[in-house]
């Protein structure tokens, strides 16, 4: 992926689910990851965190955008995207295409 489709998907996305930038950096982390688990440090360096705590309320708010199960966790091993996560997100990738396409 080219980083301009990167971007790109990255900014569709945050308008989709009505994230705020950092909120993004973190769904678009856990996609790319494609369901392996990232470290709690990882997703705060890419949130500019400072706290897990701060991390906490992102992954929180990225969860109400999406499905409550979208997002697991396990205590050491860090955050990863579920199959309902990763079904939701490319299920938002393939509306938006379709809206532009009829839009052309």
């Amino acid at each position: 992926m080219t980083p301009a489709t990167a971007a790109a998907i990255t900014a569709a996305l945050r308008s989709w689910f009505g994230l705020s930038a950092a909120e993004t950096r973190v769904l678009v982390a856990l996609w790319f990851a494609r369901g392996q688990a990232l470290p709690p440090e990882e997703l705060m360096r890419l949130a500019e965190l400072t706290s897990q705590g701060g991390l906490c309320v992102i992954i929180c708010k990225v969860r109400q955008a999406m499905s409550s199960e979208a997002i697991d966790c396990e205590r050491g091993a860090g955050y990863w995207l579920s199959e309902i996560g990763v079904a939701e997100i490319e299920e938002a990738i393939s509306d938006m295409r379709a809206a532009l396409a009829e839009a052309a």
